[in-house]
Order: structure tokens, then C-alpha cells, then sequence
């Protein structure tokens, strides 16, 4: 049997929160469990992390109207490998802190609103917020085949342009 990646919904809580729109559907904040060769999902965080030093030279200058940093890491606990969307981020004398976002599912190392330290090497998404529109969030991509048709729609509006 393939280990699934668990990957939460989290952001659309995030969104809402944001108050990113009036007409937010009903989203249920859920885990959707991924192949951990699901290429896809390889090609969406590979490409997350190639665009990483935009996402840390746009925190660190954000001047356009960018806002609302995230991060996405992984944690393995054991045998488990499961995905945490990350705010309040904070880079001190060269480490990187984060807020974890979201409860567990699989591992029992670390608890939503906990503040962790944060490798790059676990980094394997990231996002943050432009005139109402996300820029990054690579892995909702290709989850999108597996939400439901408002869900879909919801995001669809919501993701702004990938950098080039």
C-alpha cells in the first residue's frame, strides 16, 4: 500500500477569515489524502520550491499590496508524513519561525498555534496575498480534481498568476 500525503484545506478557512467574499460556499475544512507518488503533486511542491526565494524577497520587501505570508511544510512523525499550512512567519538572525494553522490528523508532534521552527528543506508550499488574490499555492492545483464543483469555483476565483 502507496503512504498518502494529508494535505488540508486549511487555506480556504484562511480565505474566509480574510474575508476574501461575501459568498464564501459551505467548504468543510478537510484532509485529502494524496499518493506520495502522485506526479502532479511532485511537479506542484518541486515547482513551489523552485519559486521560493521570490516568495522570501516579496515578504521582505511587500510593498504592492502583498500580505498574509504562508507557508506549507512537512512534518513526519515516524511513519507519518502529513502537511501543515504555516502563518505569522518570522526570519530572525536567519531562522525562520511559523505559526502552525491547522490541527493534526496523523502526527502528534506539534499542535495548531504552535510556533516551530521552520527548515527550507521542509518547505514544500507557499502563498500570500495580493488585491484579493493568491499568489503561489502551488499544490491546491492539482487538489483541485478533488473538490467538489463550488469548492473548485471558489478557488479558481481566488488564485491569482504563479511568478514566472
Amino acid at each position: 500500500m502507496k503512504s498518502a500525503r494529508v494535505l488540508p484545506l486549511r487555506w480556504l478557512a484562511l480565505l474566509m477569515w480574510l474575508g476574501a467574499t461575501s459568498a464564501l460556499p459551505a467548504i468543510e475544512d478537510r484532509a485529502i489524502g494524496v499518493s506520495k507518488d502522485d506526479p502532479e503533486m511532485k511537479k506542484a511542491m518541486a515547482d513551489a520550491r523552485a519559486h521560493l526565494p521570490h516568495f522570501w524577497q516579496v515578504m521582505a520587501e511587500a510593498k504592492n499590496g502583498e500580505e498574509d505570508f504562508s507557508i506549507k511544510i512537512r512534518i513526519t512523525d515516524g511513519k507519518e508524513v502529513e502537511y501543515f499550512w504555516c502563518n505569522e512567519l518570522k526570519v530572525e538572525k536567519g531562522v525562520v519561525t511559523a505559526m502552525i494553522d491547522n490541527d493534526p490528523e496523523l502526527v502528534k508532534t506539534v499542535e495548531s498555534g504552535q510556533r516551530i521552527p521552520v527548515k527550507e528543506a521542509d518547505i514544500v508550499d507557499w502563498f500570500y496575498m495580493k488585491h484579493d488574490k493568491m499568489i503561489g499555492n502551488y499544490t491546491s492545483r492539482p487538489l483541485m480534481k478533488s473538490m467538489n464543483a463550488e469548492e473548485k469555483e471558489f478557488l479558481k476565483d481566488k488564485l491569482g498568476p504563479l511568478p514566472e
